[in-house]
């Protein structure tokens, strides 16, 4: 059994790096159009048990509920803390493994979850997908799902991967496109104009304007 593990912090303090080119309440519409998104993507790819959402902002939990996915209650707040939280969760249930996805990811594709699913390993490993410069952690699969620790912080790549190795336990690494684009710097948008249109954060970035900003004609 393999849960998605989908932690979202309180929308209120999400993506402030986006601010030059996105007003607070743009930022706001756009962090749930990529949301719904994840989410879209998570319903529709095959192999998961359950998708657990640890959140502490109590409208994300709301609409966790009314997406199917079950919620998790934040203690923390921080990454590594809420990936923990729902490992445990998951972990006393018997749970085979877990895969961490994160919620700023509007390129993603429930292909690119199915591939990372089938190099799920028989015993125990840890199969990484990185971001676009190699450095972060986009995805993060670990069977069992304490194998190792959650490494969040820095080049949390390299830092995953060394703990998996120092746990004696198999490191695979890959390398998916519309994975690797999280949405933290104005760049980003430009990248996700550039891939995917049809997406909702897309087209929030289209009617408020930001992708003209951005040189994009709407």
């Amino acid at each position: 059994m393999i849960a998605a593990l989908l932690p979202v912090k309180p929308l209120s303090e999400a993506k402030r790096r986006l601010a030059a080119v996105l007003p607070a309440e743009a930022r706001r519409a756009f962090c749930w159009a990529m949301l719904d998104d994840v989410a879209s993507v998570l319903r529709a790819c095959c192999g998961f048990e359950a998708v657990l959402t640890v959140t502490r902002d109590a409208e994300v939990a709301e609409w966790a509920g009314q997406q199917g996915f079950e919620v998790v209650p934040e203690r923390g707040s921080d990454l590594n803390t809420a990936i923990a939280e729902g490992v445990h969760v998951w972990r006393a249930r018997g749970g085979r493994g877990v895969l961490y996805v994160p919620a700023d990811v509007p390129l993603v594709t429930s292909g690119e979850l199915e591939l990372l699913l089938s190099h799920q390993p028989e015993e125990r490993g840890v199969v990484l997908a990185p971001d676009a410069e190699g450095r972060g952690t986009n995805a993060l699969l670990l069977v069992p799902p304490d194998v190792i620790p959650p490494c969040f912080e820095g080049a949390s790549a390299r830092a995953h991967e060394a703990a998996g190795r120092a746990a004696g336990a198999p490191v695979e690494i890959c390398w998916l496109p519309g994975l690797s684009r999280d949405m933290d710097e104005p760049q980003d948008l430009a990248h996700l104009l550039r891939g995917r249109r049809d997406t909702r954060a897309a087209r929030v970035l289209m009617e408020c304007g930001a992708a003209g900003r951005l040189g994009w004609a709407s």
